[in-house]
């Protein structure tokens, strides 16, 4: 027969396992969102990309600070290829990299949400074996 404090130890065991398993759960979950949250800025980017024509306008300084700027060539860019390393592109050629870049993001969400749901099912065990084991 088990007695009560082997009962005690074990229950402490396993809710801070489920501790454990929520934090993940939280982590994987920011992922998740950050991840959503680049796609859908990227898709934006695609958009503006595409849709940007010679003229005037104001650029985009970073921290909510704009530049007076003239556009005098719109099919021209720079892209940061990685490592700081910049590739002169055109339209198309930008629009191609922002689309492989926004395919690798979607290809790991199903990979994601597998773990997300893989630690809600672990989460869940745990907490009817908690459950078991106080009654």
């Amino acid at each position: 027969m088990v007695n009560q404090e082997e009962l005690q130890k074990k229950a402490q065991e396993i809710y801070m396992h489920i501790e454990m398993l929520n934090k993940e759960f939280e982590q994987i979950s920011m992922q998740y969102d950050v991840i959503n949250s680049k796609i859908e800025e990227s898709a934006k980017l695609r958009k503006d990309v595409n849709g940007l024509i010679a003229g005037e306008g104001f650029s985009r300084m970073g921290s909510g600070v704009l530049v007076p700027s003239t556009i005098t060539e719109d099919n021209s860019f720079l892209v940061n290829v990685g490592k700081k390393l910049f590739v002169k592109m055109n339209k198309v050629e930008v629009d191609k990299h922002i689309e492989e870049k926004i395919k690798g993001m979607e290809s790991v969400l199903p990979k994601v949400l597998s773990r997300k749901k893989e630690l809600q099912d672990n989460i869940q065990k745990h907490m009817l074996e908690l459950q078991t084991l106080q009654q």
